[in-house]
C-alpha cells in the first residue's frame, strides 16, 4: 500500500467507496427542455468521492490506496480500464478495487455553467452497490487511517468495521442522504456531510443541532461556506475562521 514518490514516513490512507468516470461539459447556461446546448469545452476525468480522495492523498504526498467496486472484466469494460490507468498515473494503489464481470463502471455527465454551478446525472448499476469486499481485514492491515463514502454502504461498512477494530481513524464522507440512525455514523470517528445529504438526513431546521443530538456530543463539528463570505468551522464548541472561497461549496458536518 504505497505511492511510488511517497516518503517512508508518509501516512498510508485507504479510501473506500464509489469510483466514477466523469464526462464534464462547460456551458454558458444549463440545457433547457427540448433544446440543444453548445458546450464551450469538454473533458473526461476520474470522479467519485473515494477515488477523488485517493488522488488528493497521493498528490499531498501520502501513500494512497483505493478500494471499491468497478466495472469489468479488464479489456471488456473500457471505462473501468481508463479509470484504473488514470489512478495508476496518480500513484494510487488500486489492488483493493474489485472488478465485477458484466457490470459497467459508474458514469456521470456533469454540466458546469458560467457561474460555476453544476448539474450532475449519474448512472450506477445496482450490482455495484450490492458488492462487498472480499477481505476487509487485509485492506486495512497497513493503513494508518480510512476515508470512506456512503454511496456503497454494503462495500464500505465491513472495511470501516475492520479499521475500527484496529483502532484507526475512520472519516465518513456522507454524500448520500440517509437516516441519522445509519450504522456508518456509529462506526465512523468523523463524519463529513455534503449540503444535500445534511439537509435530507437531518431536516432543514438547525441540522447541526439535530446531528449533535443524534451523535456523540463531544465531537460534532460543522462547516458551511455557500458564497464568498464563508462561515466558520465549529468543533467541540470551539470556532476556527474558515478561509474565504469563491462560488458555492458544500455544507459539512462531522463527528469525532
Amino acid at each position: 500500500m504505497s505511492s511510488a514518490s511517497a516518503g517512508g514516513d508518509a501516512r498510508a490512507i485507504l479510501c473506500a467507496g464509489i469510483i466514477v468516470l466523469d464526462e464534464v461539459f462547460r456551458v454558458d447556461r444549463f440545457p433547457q427542455p427540448d433544446a440543444k446546448t453548445q458546450a464551450q469545452s469538454f473533458f473526461i476525468v476520474n470522479g467519485g468521492c473515494a477515488a477523488n480522495a485517493a488522488v488528493a492523498v497521493a498528490r499531498l504526498g501520502g501513500r494512497a490506496a483505493l478500494a471499491g467496486p468497478i466495472g469489468g472484466p479488464p479489456g471488456e469494460d473500457a471505462n473501468g480500464d481508463r479509470v484504473l490507468a488514470a489512478l495508476a498515473r496518480e500513484e494510487v494503489d488500486c489492488a483493493g478495487c474489485q472488478r465485477l464481470a458484466g457490470v459497467p463502471t459508474a458514469l456521470s455527465a456533469i454540466f458546469i455553467d458560467a457561474h460555476g454551478d453544476r448539474m450532475i446525472v449519474t448512472h450506477c448499476d445496482p450490482r455495484l452497490a450490492a458488492a462487498t469486499p472480499a477481505d476487509p481485514a487485509s485492506l486495512v492491515a497497513r493503513a494508518d487511517a480510512v476515508v470512506a463514502d456512503n454511496r456503497f454502504p454494503e462495500f464500505v461498512r465491513p472495511i470501516c468495521v475492520a479499521a475500527r477494530a484496529r483502532g484507526l481513524t475512520v472519516v465518513l464522507d456522507a454524500d448520500r442522504p440517509t437516516q441519522m440512525s445509519d450504522e456508518l455514523f456509529r462506526i465512523a470517528t468523523h463524519v463529513v456531510f455534503s449540503s444535500e445529504c445534511l439537509r435530507a438526513t437531518t431536516g432543514p431546521r438547525r441540522p447541526r443541532r439535530r446531528a449533535r443530538r443524534h451523535g456523540r456530543q463531544d465531537g460534532v463539528f460543522s462547516r458551511r461556506h455557500p458564497g464568498p463570505a464563508g462561515r466558520a468551522l465549529a468543533r467541540r464548541r470551539r470556532h476556527t475562521p474558515e478561509p474565504r472561497v469563491r462560488g458555492r461549496g458544500d455544507r459539512h458536518l462531522g463527528r469525532g
